[in-house]
């Protein structure tokens, strides 16, 4: 009677899982990154003294001249670190966690000083090259896309505002 019961209990038990211990699936993350080259290398870049830090933004709709206010609506995407200074090229990497969403404007930036405030836009993504037509992408969940931003300090791009 005891193994009866007992192989009842297990049985039970055996049907109730839904996986037990088993690890959960990992959930499909989805990632803008890329490549910021840098025209002319290392021996173009400004002096140290202006240099705070490079970063990448992203934006779902064109900013203004608010940007920390794009960035508190959730309207941009920003790498959380500076990226780097004085290479031929930096990577970069950004975790989109709201798609899918239409992204409109990607670019390089260059902080100046330790405020948060201080920054130029220095490249953008554009398919065509022409940095003042700026290109879009769609981004759909669970995929990475993979695009480069091409930075000439002697010939900047207009600021969106």
């Amino acid at each position: 009677m005891k193994i009866k019961l007992l192989s009842i209990i297990l049985f039970l038990i055996l049907i109730s899982c839904d996986g037990g211990l088993a690890p959960r699936p990992i959930e499909n993350k989805t990632f803008l990154e890329g490549t910021i080259n840098f025209v002319k290398g290392i021996s173009n870049w400004p002096p140290l003294d202006s240099i705070y830090g490079i970063r990448v933004a992203a934006f779902k709709s064109m900013p203004d001249s608010n940007i920390i206010l794009s960035i508190i609506n959730g309207d941009a995407y920003f790498t959380p670190e500076t990226l780097g200074t004085y290479k031929d090229s930096l990577h970069f990497q950004i975790e989109i966690t709201d798609a899918p969403v239409e992204i409109v404007y990607i670019v390089a930036v260059q902080q100046y000083t330790s405020e948060i405030t201080s920054q130029k836009v220095i490249g953008v993504y554009s398919i065509t090259g022409d940095k003042t037509k700026n290109s879009s992408i769609m981004i759909e969940k669970g995929k990475t896309y993979n695009i480069n931003i091409d930075v000439d300090f002697d010939d900047l791009p207009p600021m969106p505002f």
